[in-house]
């Protein structure tokens, strides 16, 4: 019995298979437990790692991570940013965000629309940059959001998304859009003519303001979409180009240039412009700056001025003309029947005797000091020696009369390589001289004088210095012609003179002339302002 008790049956498993039968199911399901719960805590260690190390970067950024369950009405954040501890979960007791206290009045429509236009599918996400109160002052913020969950029937249950500070930014674009209306202001109220044009499509202007608008007498469709060059005379489209194409090709990066430009019902306008170049910040062409000056009462009084310079040198040259033909006429008629009425008194006084001679003695007198008179009225008018000698040896005969009189040396000092000058020109530098070693005998008061011509290239330097008592300039009457005198006659041959003195310091002339008349200042007429 106790054999058979001991013995299994053949359908029976053993004991211990069965044992193993029995545990082995919950045995497996524990271990893939086990697993599945390390695999989660290596998950969740991995998220945990994970979120302090977008905490950490969210701690040096100006962004905000937040999640917004609107199931619960809660909203998690993170970010340095955000006014509380960073990963806080705090109530959020309104359906969008605009409810928000903290987001200003003013702002919070256009936040409302943004996230209702995403919540509605009308959007993939929803974007707002709205103010947002932070401690005692309000900051610019930028959100970007989207749903990740909705319930049964559709609805967004749950958002993501992030705030960014943007309230430098802001700054920034204020700064600009401030400086921009400066700018807009400032052009459009310019007095000078303003274009920006497009320097790559040649000049294509794309804005002007009020002034070149009235300077044109043209309306902004008139001249939006013309280029610069359209607005030019044809006779002086030339230099334009050539100053332009230099500008293209990068050679300058601005120019001037004076030029005709036409004006509504064909009339035309003389202007300065000025175009610079304006580059980006790699240096780049962005567009041209074109800056119009109306010049044309200038011009008018140039042409003025140009034309009653010539008109006083044809004057000046006239007058030389007449003072040399009156030379001649006194030389060759008066002087030399003088000479000849002497001569022959003085042969008949050598005939007669002693009653002849006394007779004979006071008309010669007279006769001498009559051909004394006449030599001296012809230097006056036009010394010959200037026409025998040219101005040189005409000075240098000057010097030695004035010494001849007395009371003055003269230090005459001379380095000069040309032959002949102009005649005018000549008889000009020899009357500033004349007239200015007079003014030395009669005002000065000294008895020395130096006086030099030199030649540096195409110019004369002429110099007349004196030590002598000196006077104040700004002091000399206006109806005193002396000291005018010079400055005239050396700006109408296109030179100049400077007058140097004080009281008991001397004075200094100083008079630099050209050799050759200047072409442009032959013309009594100058070119036309039409």
């Amino acid at each position: 019995m106790g054999d058979r008790d001991n013995e299994q049956s053949p359908h029976e498993p053993p004991a211990a298979e069965a044992a193993a039968v029995s545990t082995g199911p919950r045995a497996a399901d524990r271990q893939q437990l086990e697993r599945e719960l390390a695999a989660a805590r290596q998950q969740l260690l991995q998220a945990s790692a994970l979120l302090n190390s977008l905490r950490a970067g969210l701690e040096g950024s100006d962004v905000v991570v937040w999640d917004w369950d609107r199931e619960r009405g809660e909203l998690t954040v993170l970010g340095a940013h955000h006014p509380g501890p960073s990963g806080l979960t705090v109530p959020a007791p309104w359906d969008c965000p605009a409810e928000d206290e903290r987001v200003h009045p003013d702002d919070r429509s256009l936040l409302h629309r943004a996230v209702e236009a995403h919540l509605r599918g009308l959007t993939p996400q929803f974007e707002a940059e709205y103010r947002r109160r932070e401690g005692e002052g309000w900051r610019w913020c930028r959100d970007q959001g989207r749903a990740i969950q909705w319930d049964s029937s559709g609805r967004a249950v749950r958002l993501v998304g992030t705030r960014t500070d943007i309230s430098q930014r802001k700054m920034i674009e204020q700064a600009s859009w401030e400086s921009e209306l400066r700018f807009r202001d400032a052009f459009e109220n310019a007095a000078l003519g303003l274009a920006v044009a497009d320097v790559q499509d040649d000049g294509l202007i794309v804005e002007t303001n009020l002034a070149l608008q009235r300077m044109l007498g043209l309306e902004p469709g008139q001249l939006i979409g013309r280029r610069l060059i359209e607005l030019i005379h044809a006779e002086d489209v030339a230099g334009f180009e050539r100053f332009w194409n230099e500008l293209r090709a990068g050679q300058r990066l601005s120019f001037r240039t004076e030029q005709r430009y036409l004006c509504a019902q064909g009339q035309t306008l003389w202007a300065r412009l000025s175009v610079s170049l304006v580059l980006d910040a790699r240096r780049r062409p962005l567009y041209v700056m074109a800056v119009m000056e109306d010049v044309t009462d200038r011009k008018r009084a140039e042409r003025s001025t140009h034309a009653e310079q010539n008109l006083l040198r044809r004057l000046l040259e006239l007058n030389d003309t007449e003072r040399r033909l009156l030379a001649y006429e006194i030389h060759d008629g008066l002087v030399q029947d003088l000479v000849g009425a002497k001569m022959i008194l003085e042969a008949a006084m050598h005939r007669g005797g002693a009653a002849a001679e006394d007779a004979m003695r006071q008309p010669l007198h007279f006769l001498s000091r009559a051909i004394n008179e006449g030599r001296r009225l012809i230097s006056d008018l036009r010394p010959m020696v200037i026409e025998e000698l040219g101005l040189i040896e005409a000075l240098r005969y000057l010097v030695e009369e004035q010494r001849a009189e007395g009371g003055m040396r003269i230090d005459f000092e001379h380095r000069a390589t040309f032959d002949r000058l102009p005649d005018l020109l000549e008889g000009t530098l020899y009357r500033i001289v004349q007239e200015s070693l007079n003014n030395v005998r009669r005002h000065a008061r000294t008895d020395r004088v130096r006086l030099s011509l030199i030649q540096v290239g195409g110019d004369l330097e002429l110099v007349i210095e004196d030590s002598g008592q000196g006077f104040d300039p700004a002091a000399v009457a206006a109806d005193r012609f002396g000291l005018r005198g010079i400055r005239e006659r050396a700006r109408l041959f296109g030179g100049r003179a400077s007058i140097e003195s004080r009281p008991g310091a001397g004075t200094r002339i100083q008079v630099v002339m050209p050799t050759e008349l200047r072409p442009d200042l032959l013309d009594l007429e100058p070119p036309a302002l039409d």
